[in-house]
């Protein structure tokens, strides 16, 4: 329904001037402009894959789950899919061969990848190269999501810092 109301208002848009033209003008009152009932892109609609294959999404939602808690329902895979989307060409090579090789490889070294001491030299493996990225990414997608941004304000849980992550 809001929808309906808003290309109405599209369509009449333009035809307005020039039926206000071709009226007498009348005395001075004061007009009211139309009102768009409008709604969050989030709430109308699921968000679609953009830059991963579904295949790499699939296992991209199967890595947060074990990554981190409640990053499913923070819909911290589909904003990576945007993030990653529209980030430089080294971080989407990271992310591509990471997700093919877990696709190939399997999540058996996954476990033991990311329990490898940190060091400050990138690891030489593109699993461990990508495995180091999305823990990072994936933590932050979901601690600033907007479903966590509600939970903390409320005061019961003390995670993220109020920066809800808004699609474009």
């Amino acid at each position: 329904m809001k929808r309906r109301n808003f290309v109405r208002a599209l369509v009449a848009a333009p035809v307005a001037p020039a039926l206000l033209a071709q009226q007498p003008a009348p005395a001075p009152a004061p007009v009211e402009a139309a009102k768009l009932e409008t709604a969050v892109a989030e709430e109308a609609a699921e968000p679609l894959p953009h830059f991963f294959t579904q295949a790499q999404l699939d296992t991209l939602r199967k890595l947060c789950d074990l990554l981190t808690p409640g990053s499913l329902d923070a819909g911290a895979p589909e904003f990576l899919d945007f993030y990653i989307g529209a980030s430089g060409a080294d971080r989407q090579h990271i992310y591509r061969a990471g997700l093919d090789a877990l696709n190939t490889r399997g999540f058996t070294e996954v476990d033991a990848l990311l329990r490898a001491p940190w060091t400050y030299e990138e690891p030489a493996d593109p699993l461990a190269r990508f495995l180091r990225a999305a823990k990072v990414d994936v933590r932050t997608a979901t601690m600033n999501s907007k479903k966590n941004s509600a939970i903390a304000a409320t005061g019961r849980r003390g995670g993220g810092i109020g920066m809800y992550w808004y699609p474009l």
